[in-house]
């Protein structure tokens, strides 16, 4: 489905920005969830933005990469459990660790409690096991997230959409993860801005949506984040509509 929308931007003169609703991402925010087999995800054609004043069109060159929730939940589970076993965690204490702090940091990011890392006496306490060393360290989420979207251990995380404003030109050629509720600072024009500023310095900007989706706006910057995506060459999970992804995919 293709909706055309003119907004008047500031300086910039009519924005025509075409949006392509992706049939399978925000299906969890449309239906009730259930617990089903992971499924290949169809080839979906990326959105066009348009600057009529500056004559100026961006596109993605390949087609928005859309990571399932049971494919993302999978995987974060697992850089846990590999956390576990290089702990000294036995198996049960490790898939225990696994699961369950998977929930957690889905559920802290969904909360509006997301964080740039993760204390390491709570996954002890997650995986009901005695005190180590380390107890009192912390662990980077960014590396942890970055794996579960396929992008690498080396991403940047990002804690809601607004900081996107603020790449540095030091990310250049890097990936950015984002954890988004929304996409309210996210105007049109400063969507469009984000994206050649991203596509500038070659960073991929990829989307963690944990909003709920049940609203229209919800839908729109969801939308939005994934046109975003999109053209910068990154990914998309949704993890929003749903009372606890992780949880029931694991």
């Amino acid at each position: 489905m293709k909706i055309k929308v003119w907004v008047h931007g500031i300086g910039f003169g009519v924005l025509s920005l075409t949006v392509w609703a992706v049939p399978v991402a925000f299906a969890a925010a449309l239906t009730p969830a259930v617990v089903v087999a992971p499924v290949a995800a169809p080839q979906v054609q990326a959105p066009i933005i348009r600057s009529q004043a500056q004559g100026e069109v961006m596109q993605a060159s390949t087609p928005l990469r859309l990571v399932g929730h049971q494919e993302f939940c999978a995987k974060l589970a697992q850089s846990f459990g590999n956390i576990g076993v290089a702990s000294g965690f036995d198996r049960v204490h490790t898939a225990m660790l696994a699961s369950g702090a998977a929930v957690h940091v889905v559920e802290e990011f969904r909360s509006g409690r997301a964080s740039d890392f993760i204390r390491a006496g709570l996954l002890r306490t997650i995986a009901n096991v005695p005190a180590v060393a380390s107890d009192q360290s912390y662990l980077p989420l960014s590396g942890i997230v970055g794996e579960a979207m396929g992008v690498g251990s080396n991403a940047a995380l990002a804690l809601s959409s607004g900081e996107l404003r603020y790449i540095p030109a030091a990310q250049r050629g890097s990936d950015v993860v984002v954890i988004a509720q929304n996409a309210a600072s996210l105007t049109p024009d400063r969507t469009r801005q984000v994206a050649e500023i991203a596509r500038t310095q070659g960073i991929r900007v990829s989307i963690v949506w944990v909003g709920s989706g049940e609203e229209s706006q919800g839908k729109h910057d969801a939308r939005t984040l994934s046109w975003l995506a999109a053209v910068t060459g990154g990914g998309f999970a949704d993890l929003g509509g749903q009372a606890s992804p992780c949880g029931s995919s694991l």
